[in-house]
């Protein structure tokens, strides 16, 4: 039989669903799957339906014929109250035309993972705020031969009041095979755009059903905290979230469970997670990796991401790119190289702005367009695509009109 593989080629928002009922189509034959991406913000989803290759995740799919999703369990503080929001959704399969859009309405509402409030109160909230953090900006992992040294990740004060930022990553808890990160919560968490990125408190959690196996059963890639409560990065917050969490099934009859295709799935030997992506060469790890999401886009004001590259925090940046090209609107998620850059960027994080102060004859006045906007930062994923709404309003540079009229326009007339 043939081993080629047919996925819908469509992209749209929820405001338009049907733009991804648009019959464009591709055929491969180099192991990819098809998948439905999902990427949802507070006001708008965008939908995406592709093709990805097989070993692109950051942690080794045993099956690609599953749902992913990304649940942010979130404090209300005006309501008191904490509730699940569905960050982002990926189904894969790899039949011919799986990916239907028929199934992109369902695929948020797969399954839901929630705690209850007491705990989430005592442990995640606490007081709402606290003055030291663990301290373990750079990933340290271990398992239970080498467990994590957490004597490298010390309490450390905070330059203010705040809340803290731990990862956990690639966790297996079976095997208690992590990698721990740990610090301070960013500065844009205490001021008002805090609400944009979900708030200061909050748990996030990757998890991931595989549909042909057993359904009752959820494996967690990553989980996120960001917390108020004292001791709320201890080395042992993840397995208590993990014996904590709620796991709610819905309506998966949409989804077969054994494939429509006379090919046999793969081979699998183990119903536990692989916490480590298969390595393709024996060259040295890095020894401070940082992931950045790597994607691009044109003509768009958003860019739903998931292809990620690891890079070396010692001489790297992740960053946003926005540029503005007439009409066109291109953006650009990758890495920068420290001496890339003509001038050199004492830290991270920052914003460069390149803009226009342009006069309009007809109109009589002065304006300024914004032509490109460069967001770098080094932590983990920190160039996310919810940042793009932010981009082009950071700041603006204007000058006084009567100067620019008196220096830069004078008569308007050409200077002989």
């Amino acid at each position: 039989p043939s081993n080629s593989l047919t996925c819908y080629e469509c992209g749209c928002d929820q405001n338009n669903i049907t733009a991804c009922n648009c019959g464009v189509t591709s055929t491969a034959f180099d192991g990819d799957y098809c998948i439905i991406t999902e990427q949802r913000f507070i006001d708008r989803t965008y939908i995406q339906l592709s093709r990805v290759p097989r070993n692109t995740t950051w942690v080794y799919v045993e099956d690609p014929y599953y749902i992913l999703l990304l649940e942010s369990i979130r404090y209300n503080q005006t309501a008191d109250a904490w509730y699940t929001w569905t960050e982002g959704a990926v189904f894969a399969c790899d039949w011919d035309l799986c990916n239907s859009p028929n199934l992109i309405n369902a695929l948020p509402a797969s399954f839901q993972l929630n705690i209850d409030k007491d705990w989430l109160d005592t442990n995640i909230y606490g007081n709402g705020s606290v003055t030291e953090c663990h301290h373990c900006p750079f990933e340290t992992c271990g398992d239970s031969a080498n467990p994590i040294n957490f004597t490298e990740c010390p309490m450390t004060s905070c330059d203010n009041e705040t809340t803290c930022l731990a990862y956990d990553l690639w966790n297996d808890l079976e095997t208690n095979e992590q990698c721990y990160q740990s610090q301070c919560a960013p500065e844009y968490l205490d001021d008002e755009s805090a609400e944009l990125f979900g708030g200061k408190y909050r748990i996030e959690v990757e998890a991931i059903v595989y549909l042909a196996q057993d359904r009752s059963k959820y494996y967690i890639w990553e989980m996120d905290v960001y917390c108020g409560a004292e001791n709320c990065t201890r080395p042992t917050i993840f397995s208590e979230i993990a014996n904590k969490l709620n796991y709610t099934i819905s309506d998966l009859s949409m989804y077969p469970t054994v494939r429509p295709t006379t090919l046999p799935p793969p081979t699998t030997t183990t119903t536990t997670q692989r916490t480590t992506p298969p390595s393709s060469t024996n060259s040295t790890p890095i020894a401070k990796p940082l992931r950045c999401y790597s994607c691009g886009c044109n003509g768009t004001a958003a860019c739903p991401c998931s292809s990620t590259v690891v890079v070396s925090i010692d001489d790297t940046y992740c960053i946003i790119v926005r540029e503005n090209r007439g009409q066109d609107v291109l953006l650009n998620f990758t890495y920068l190289d420290y001496y890339a850059s003509y001038n050199y960027i004492l830290e991270a994080p920052f914003v460069i702005v390149k803009e226009s102060i342009n006069y309009d004859e007809s109109g009589r006045r002065w304006f300024t367009t914004t032509d490109l906007v460069i967001y770098g930062c080094n932590w983990n994923l920190c160039n996310k695509p919810q940042l793009i709404p932010l981009l082009p309003n950071t700041f603006q540079m204007r000058l006084p009109e009567s100067w620019l009229d008196t220096n830069i326009l004078g008569s308007g007339l050409p200077v002989r």
